[in-house]
């Protein structure tokens, strides 16, 4: 696709700008602060750590996407979605299974509100790693994510 994501530098900016409370955030717009929230750590560890690490996102035009593709010397380290849910079911990794049909990612992994790490199989085999958002940060800052 060709429309292109964009973040700000700080999620209270953006909804102060669109005039939202972060307490009253739900649905969709609650979902994009997730995201915006995992996308700064991202940033964050890539700058702190000096990883230089390309970090984009992939979209179908039809409509599939990953929010996050790591990719270092044009080799893909990972594939991250991020999902407000507590409870991360297949039906909802359409996205993240049509890029692993496509592309070659050492790592598929979901950040989540799931009280417990587990993995899921997709058709062809490839493991999905569904992680809380407290574990993926931890592993992230430990070196552990790629």
């Amino acid at each position: 696709s060709a429309t292109p994501k964009f973040y700000l530098f700080d999620v209270g900016v953006a909804n102060w700008l669109s005039k939202s409370n972060i307490s009253q955030l739900k649905g969709m717009a609650a979902g994009n602060a997730f995201e915006h929230f995992i996308y700064m750590e991202l940033l964050a560890y890539n700058k702190y750590k000096n990883k230089f690490i390309d970090l984009n996102f992939w979209r179908t035009k039809s409509g599939l996407e990953v929010d996050f593709v790591i990719s270092a010397n044009r080799e893909i380290q990972a594939a991250i979605e991020c999902k407000l849910t507590s409870q991360v079911k297949k039906s909802s990794l359409n996205g993240i299974m049509a890029f692993a049909e496509e592309y070659n990612a050492e790592k598929l992994i979901v950040v989540s509100q799931d009280s417990n790490m587990r993995l899921l199989t997709t058709s062809d085999n490839q493991e999905i790693m569904i992680m809380p958002w407290r574990v993926f940060l931890q592993d992230l800052w430990n070196d552990e994510i790629f």
